[in-house]
């Protein structure tokens, strides 16, 4: 059932709010259930690469699930991640593949979380696009 929205069930309680006039308040938490697992949130979609395209040395454009397509320097990823020194080859970085979402490389001995990728990632406008801040 892809791109069907859990069901979701509303519950209301009240919760003791400490502070000098000691007042009560209520908090509306929904609550949804995925794989026979109930969660306390809203549903979130999970972050995936959708397409990647070298643009310059160790430098890739990469469209998210959120249709935003961000830089990646991936120089500044070697230092940090010990597992990624291997993509320092430019053969080996440019022979990358997207799989479920994530980027590959080395056929799927090294990948990248979207989220980690997401988060280590930079803006990026079309030219001519104005990129709000």
């Amino acid at each position: 059932m892809t791109g069907a929205r859990p069901p979701e069930m509303t519950f209301r309680f009240a919760a003791r709010h400490r502070s000098r006039e000691d007042r009560r308040f209520l908090r509306e938490i929904v609550m949804f259930e995925m794989n026979g697992i109930l969660y306390a949130d809203e549903p979130t979609q999970e972050l995936e690469v959708r397409s990647a395209r070298i643009t310059d040395d160790h430098i890739m454009l990469v469209t998210f699930s959120t249709g935003e397509t961000r830089l990646c320097d991936f120089t500044e990823m070697y230092d940090d991640v010990p597992a990624f020194a291997p993509l320092r080859e430019e053969k080996v970085f440019e022979d990358f593949h997207i799989d479920h979402g994530v980027l590959t490389w080395c056929n799927g001995d090294i990948d990248i979380s979207p989220s980690y990728l997401y988060a280590h990632s930079y803006e990026y406008a079309i030219q001519g696009e104005l990129v709000s801040a």
